[in-house]
């Protein structure tokens, strides 16, 4: 603390006395006085100093004695040689009127952040709430991100090999017709295959086999419906697959946002109807 005591008392080192850094002016001292007893409070931490002390000696007390005895003693001296005439007040009052301040003015801070801190401990706790709370939903958040991407890209996987696609997407009975993409391919099973993107089509090569839309169990989840499929009332060869239906909105919801395109075959070689299909990229 910066107070004129410096100046007044018997000093036998070479050296001048001055408080342990960082110094504060006495009128902190005071605004922390009357505070405590405005508010009824038995004890207040002033200073950085005062904290890192007082939390030191519970935690490890031997270490802070061995510490201050190897940094203290040069902490309360300045580098100006003392003046071994200078009166003191050992055995009488020096007589000056030193005033509240001591010499150190230019080194000394009005303000503590610690005394604030103490005095605002409910503002400075919702504070810390707060942060904590945001702190957590991010880390939340990166987790959550971090578990959807190998799910993510297993489904782009799956797309691309003809299996589906699964998020979800914004749509409806009220969307916008869109322009029918369409190409013709040979495929290794047998007969002709064509491309399209058409809803109206799709649903008609659909509906002409007794098969209605639906997604593989367990592949979604949040409003997701999961891999696309169609489920044909008499069983298709190879569907082994747990389905479950779902409507044509929610169908073609996840159809466009995914950029789907429906690979069909009307007939095969022999002429029957085919109920051949996969779903690929557009792209």
């Amino acid at each position: 603390m910066n107070t004129p005591q410096f100046e007044q008392v018997r000093n036998h080192p070479s050296r001048r006395p001055q408080p342990v850094p960082p110094i504060y002016q006495p009128e902190v001292a005071a605004r922390a006085v009357t505070w405590a007893v405005d508010h009824d409070r038995d004890e207040l931490w002033v200073g950085r100093s005062t904290v890192e002390s007082i939390v030191a000696n519970r935690l490890f007390p031997r270490r802070l004695d061995r510490m201050l005895a190897h940094d203290a003693w040069d902490a309360q001296m300045t580098d100006e040689p003392s003046d071994a005439d200078r009166p003191d007040n050992l055995f009488e009052p020096v007589e000056a009127d030193f005033g509240a301040h001591g010499r150190f003015d230019d080194r000394a801070r009005g303000t503590s952040r610690t005394l604030w801190a103490t005095t605002h401990r409910a503002l400075v706790a919702a504070v810390g709430t707060a942060a904590a709370s945001v702190l957590a939903l991010f880390a939340w958040l990166l987790l959550d991100w971090g578990r959807r991407i190998p799910v993510e890209r297993a489904r782009r996987r799956t797309a691309r090999s003809g299996t589906g696609h699964t998020r979800p997407a914004i749509a409806g009975s009220n969307t916008k017709p869109r322009l029918a993409l369409a190409a013709t391919m040979s495929d290794d099973r047998s007969g002709e295959s064509t491309q399209t993107t058409d809803h109206d089509t799709i649903r008609e090569w659909a509906e002409e086999r007794d098969a209605r839309p639906a997604s593989v169990e367990g592949t979604g989840g949040d409003g997701d419906p999961g891999v696309l499929r169609f489920d044909f009332e008499e069983g298709a060869d190879g569907q082994d697959e747990s389905l479950e239906p779902i409507s044509w909105d929610e169908f073609f919801e996840t159809f466009e946002e995914n950029d789907l395109a429906m690979v069909y075959q009307e007939t095969t070689n022999e002429g029957e109807t085919s109920r051949f299909f996969k779903f690929v990229d557009r792209g």
